[in-house]
């Protein structure tokens, strides 16, 4: 499988935002130990972000495990305030899970475990990751014309809507709205991090 679009994502941020600060920060560190702790007990939501596999919303299908998750959420946001990781991939991929947990365990819950036959299905996955392809083709085109002056910031939040309504009209086609809703929702929870570092308006949350 080729780079994730957390991949694609970084590369755009360091590029345009913080070339000088992101190499300072990570010139010589191959990691950060300390927020990888923070992120041991959600390995299924460290997947969604950096491999593309939406079907690891499964596992959280499992009322037990997903109370088990939910339960750790306040030690997840103790952990994210107070790691000294300055590791720039990581700091996100800790927002985006603590941002996607506030929801499927709060008001995603319900649709999560009400429509648990849906995120099993291959089809679902299928279609999650097509929309994701697209997505990071989509970036690397509108990449190349912000660097040749040709576009500018809110090309990417088109990029992100676009992101989601694929995502919404695949799996409401595989599954359900309620499902659609849901899925849409996950998603926009994981790129709310980047989406507002970048200014897109629809991104209130």
């Amino acid at each position: 499988m080729s780079c994730s679009w957390l991949f694609v994502l970084l590369l755009f941020i360091c590029a345009e935002y913080l070339v000088v600060h992101c190499a300072a920060r990570e010139r010589g560190k191959k990691g950060c130990p300390e927020l990888k702790k923070c992120l041991e007990p959600f390995p299924m939501l460290v997947d969604l972000l950096e491999k593309d596999k939406s079907g690891a919303l499964a596992t959280l299908t499992y009322g037990v495990l997903l109370d088990s998750v939910c339960s750790k959420q306040a030690a997840l946001k103790l952990c994210l305030t107070t790691s000294p990781c300055h590791s720039f991939k990581q700091t996100y991929v800790g927002l985006a899970v603590n941002d996607t947990l506030e929801y499927i365990c709060g008001e995603g819950r319900d649709a999560l475990l009400s429509e648990a036959g849906c995120y099993s299905r291959d089809d679902f996955e299928w279609g999650t990751y097509q929309c994701s392809r697209t997505m990071r083709l989509e970036t690397d085109i509108a990449t190349l014309q912000d660097q040749a002056g040709k576009a500018d910031k809110t090309r990417f939040c088109r990029v992100f809507d676009n992101l989601l309504k694929c995502i919404h009209v695949n799996v409401e086609r595989t599954c359900s709205s309620k499902a659609a809703n849901f899925t849409r929702s996950v998603f926009g929870k994981t790129i709310k991090a980047f989406a507002k570092k970048i200014g897109c308006p629809f991104f209130k949350l």
